[in-house]
């Protein structure tokens, strides 16, 4: 009678041992493969594209290297990630309650040890292999475009090599427009912030006040990272929602940057109704 009552966690524990079993003896298959590049410090999202319509008993497996890269290490089975990746919190698997979903492997925050073959095998449908290479390409925040409001007379461009706790930041280049930065025509300061990280702020003053938009390049290593800096053109901003007093300081700012003959009697004109209506 005690061979009958069988706890039922040791039962899918059993299941468990049995799938994983049977999927690594089949990982000696020949399987279809595809590639996938990511760039370090990104998320990446692994499909597994093995199957159409999901058959009731169908369990999908997830492998990954390990850090020899001389064989794969189980990571998942079914809707269960092993805790050693679970803890983690770098690796989520993605599920749907739709039957022809295709199963899905988030890697958050990459890193270069990510790099290797991952296969993602079925119980039923066969197995699919992908060769995630890590790129270590300088990374610029905020995202591109970067665009600027009227009022903004200076902006802020972070670039880092994520993957690389350290660097020689002297080989760190920045250019605009595919030419170097140089103190002649951009008034601008550098600053480290980090071992492999540095902060690029550039002011806009008289020689550059008709600012519309330029190209600025972090390079380092022969690798570079590009974001595009722009105004906001007239049409964005009347497409923007509404704030209060926004016209009036868009017109003052307007009036301010110019510093052209032309705007001078409005300015005056503004002034004066200004004084008549609070005295």
């Amino acid at each position: 009678m005690s061979n009958i009552n069988i706890n039922s966690s040791f039962l899918r524990f059993s299941d468990l041992i049995i799938v994983y079993l049977i999927v690594l003896l089949s990982l000696s298959f020949t399987t279809n493969g595809s590639t996938m590049h990511v760039t370090c410090g990104t998320d990446i999202e692994l499909k597994c594209p093995i199957r159409s319509i999901k058959s009731p008993n169908e369990v999908i497996s997830w492998f990954r290297p390990n850090s020899s890269q001389t064989h794969l290490t189980l990571i998942a089975i079914g809707d269960i990630l092993f805790s050693e990746y679970a803890t983690i919190g770098r690796y989520n698997l993605i599920s749907s309650s739709s039957s022809s979903s295709i199963p899905r492997l988030l890697i958050s925050n990459v890193l270069t040890e990510d790099q290797g073959i991952y296969t993602c095998k079925s119980s039923s449908s066969g197995q699919h292999s992908i060769k995630l290479l890590v790129n270590s390409h300088p990374h610029l925040s905020p995202s591109s475009p970067l665009l600027l409001y009227p009022v903004n007379r200076t902006f802020t461009l972070t670039c880092s090599l994520l993957c690389d706790l350290e660097i020689n930041l002297n080989d760190l280049i920045w250019l605009v427009n595919g030419e170097l930065l140089n103190k002649t025509n951009h008034d601008y300061h550098i600053e480290t912030i980090s071992s492999n990280a540095q902060r690029l702020t550039i002011s806009l003053n008289k020689r550059n006040r008709n600012f519309l938009q330029a190209n600025y390049t972090c390079r380092y290593d022969g690798k570079e990272t590009h974001i595009l800096v722009r105004r906001r053109t007239k049409e964005e901003l009347h497409r923007l929602p509404r704030q209060h007093d926004s016209s009036a300081q868009y017109l003052f700012q307007t009036l301010f940057d110019t510093g052209q003959t032309q705007y001078q009697a409005s300015y005056m004109t503004i002034i004066f109704l200004l004084l008549l209506y609070f005295y």
